[in-house]
């Protein structure tokens, strides 16, 4: 019978003991001289030291390491006999990952009560590729014997396996509440305001992780109860739920049911809960759009918080020190509460004392006055030293992130451009499509026409060309594009392991009638150029000699010197700049703001003296304008590249 409970607890929580250990050992000594024992057909296990090739063990610099350099692999790594107490709540816990996972075989961990004669099999999991993470199985069907653990690895060529830190305990202690809290300016109380959810976070202590949190509060002094599942965060130990707004001042109680991943249980006290009113005037995070072009309207965003509804919002403008004003309302964003927009009209020239302010009130009379705010009339936006596609105008033109497959950057940074373009242009909304503007990448890598699937000047097309999804630039993707082959959506190609069809009927392709290359030197002649195709056309794609030597300590400032040679590697979108901003480049100060598509570094700057940005010929910065949904039959063109 096949019976297991899994708990993964990432490598940021520190490895926990159990209160009652039967069996430990962590593999930083001989395991083979403490009793384990192998049955090898293959590669085998081995007691493998961290070299850094594989992620770091959760404690110490050894594990067992099941390799997948040989063909036809039939292993196991067996423990000594393990005397199981006769009662208990008896738990098997171990730490495992791997590598190259997409080409597993068979993972098992087994258990045998007669020397290996049968085995049953308690666990099978993929590991984690980046990350050791703690795996724990009951061995409560097995109380009173005398058992042995195995792990069995089958496969041919297949993945790497790693397993670490083994360890069988007892363990009947239920999960603790260490904290509970709601908003935070109520805190001890547990509490929040009237027509706002109450977010309710828990931290939780338990010896092994915990399987589930339900919460049971009332409003009518427990005479009926709601139930509210809790979820857990990144942190296995803290887990959050939510009460729903009430629209009165009301009192309550709270209790929880927790239970761990091994079956302990316990039901907590109760716990006081309140909603009360609002006495806390609204409060503004930022203001977008404080710039505009003289004979252009200004577009005023205004991002703030409340915890109620909002009555009124009013701007003031004003070129005379609040002398005379320009009133004008503010009015809620679709699908927002607390973002609201407004115009100011067009000023024929600049005006040097333009200034702004904001009166805002919630439906409790609580009233905000803002400080003011400067409004800068431009003839140009290059005029200005920050910009930013996101916010500066007070409309957003950068679609949201998105991590790239294997070497596609070249793709991520060209899609910027087109999606940043179709923003500005508005011609994704004048098309019908929904949502932001979503262009494939994938397609784009199938179907560029120079890599080893498809390259049409060659016969066969396939089998010479570039390493799919692997490399690429802007000369390939303006090919792809001027022949008709794309851009297409990405819901109509999405999939990196099996190629689309190049063309169907129901793709909607897109297609940008001008794409310019622009260059700036090391004086940075040129450079008011692209901030004015930037402003003008949305994202531009650049390229860099990427290295993670290049970066500042906090991963923020990229600058790779003259002195380096190392060559492109990496495509980014520029969407903005600080002319201020210091960076680790000698030359001075300045940086482009670029969108990345790696996880964790999605946005970071690069300096305006980096080696490669915007100073490569074919690198570029390239800008996609007019792109539009394609209304051709056919393209011709007397070359496929």
């Amino acid at each position: 019978m096949k019976k297991f409970i899994v708990l993964v607890i990432s490598m940021a929580i520190s490895l926990i003991f159990a209160q009652n250990p039967i069996f430990e050992t962590s593999f930083e000594t001989d395991p083979f001289a403490e009793g384990w024992t192998l049955q090898t057909t293959g590669a085998g296990w081995l007691n493998k030291f961290y070299d850094y090739t594989f992620p770091e063990p959760p404690t110490g610099n050894r594990c067992m390491a099941h390799m997948d350099d040989q063909g036809p692999q039939d292993d196991w790594i067996i423990s000594p006999v393990i005397s199981l107490p006769a009662d208990g709540n008896l738990i098997l816990s171990y730490w495992e990952t791997g590598k190259w996972i997409e080409y597993i075989g068979i993972h098992e961990v087994c258990v045998t009560t007669d020397n290996g004669a049968t085995w049953i099999q308690i666990n099978s999991t993929v590991p984690d590729g980046d990350n050791f993470l703690q795996v724990i199985c009951s061995l409560n069907d097995y109380v009173g014997n005398n058992i042995q653990l195995g792990w069995h690895y089958t496969g041919d060529y297949s993945d790497q396996w790693f397993i670490d830190e083994i360890l069988v305990a007892s363990d009947n202690e239920a999960p603790e509440i260490s904290e509970i809290s709601a908003e935070s300016s109520f805190l001890p109380l547990i509490g929040t305001y009237m027509n706002a959810d109450m977010e309710i976070t828990l931290e939780l202590y338990d010896e092994f992780g915990i399987e589930s949190v339900v919460g049971y509060y009332s409003f009518d002094g427990g005479i009926t109860f709601e139930q509210e599942i809790f979820s857990s965060i990144e942190d296995p130990y803290v887990w959050q739920g939510v009460i729903p707004a009430k629209n009165e001042v009301i009192s309550g109680i709270l209790y929880f049911e927790l239970q761990d991943e091994i079956s302990n249980s316990i039901t907590s006290e109760n716990y006081d809960i309140e909603f009360l009113n609002d006495y806390i005037e609204p409060m503004i995070n930022d203001v977008q759009g404080l710039y505009s072009l003289v004979g252009d309207q200004v577009n005023i965003r205004v991002l703030f918080n409340d915890y109620s509804e909002i009555n009124s919002a009013l701007g003031h403008y004003s070129t005379d020190d609040f002398i005379t004003q320009y009133n004008f309302v503010l009015n809620a964003e679709k699908n927002t509460n607390y973002i609201y927009t407004g115009i100011i009209p067009a000023e024929n020239e600049i005006i040097a004392n333009s200034k702004i302010y904001f009166t805002i009130e919630d439906e409790f009379g609580n009233i905000l006055t803002s400080d003011n705010y400067t409004i800068e009339w431009l003839n140009s936006f290059a005029d200005i030293s920050e910009f930013d596609l996101r916010y500066t105008t007070g409309s957003n033109y950068v679609t949201s992130v998105r991590d790239q497959f294997y070497g596609t950057c070249w793709c991520y940074a060209a899609v910027v451009a087109v999606e940043s373009n179709l923003m500005v242009t508005g011609n994704w909304n004048f098309e019908g499509e929904e949502g932001e503007p979503n262009i494939s990448e994938s397609h784009l890598s199938w179907w560029c026409g120079f890599n080893e699937f498809y390259n049409a000047d060659i016969d066969p097309h396939t089998g010479d060309g570039l390493e799919l999804h692997m490399r690429g630039d802007y000369l390939l993707t303006t090919a792809y594009m001027s022949r008709g082959d794309g851009f297409v959506r990405e819901i109509d190609s999405s999939d990196y392991y099996n190629a689309p069809a190049m063309s169907s009927d129901s793709y909607h392709k897109y297609y940008a009638r001008d794409i310019e290359w622009y260059t700036m030197d090391d004086q940075l002649k040129g450079i008011a150029k692209i901030k004015e195709k930037i402003v003008e056309h949305g994202a531009i794609g650049t390229s860099l000699g990427y290295s993670y030597s290049f970066f500042d300590n906090d991963m923020k400032i990229f600058y790779q010197p003259p002195s380096s040679d190392i060559y492109i590697t990496h495509c980014v979108g520029i969407i903005g700049w600080d002319d201020n901003l210091e960076t680790q480049a000698p030359e001075g100060p300045g940086a482009w703001l670029c969108k990345n598509s790696y996880d964790g570094l999605y946005y970071f700057w690069v300096s305006y003296y980096d080696k490669h940005a915007c100073r490569e010929a074919e690198g570029g910065a390239v800008s996609f304008q007019n792109v539009e949904r394609m209304k051709y039959d056919a393209v011709y063109y007397h070359d496929y590249h």
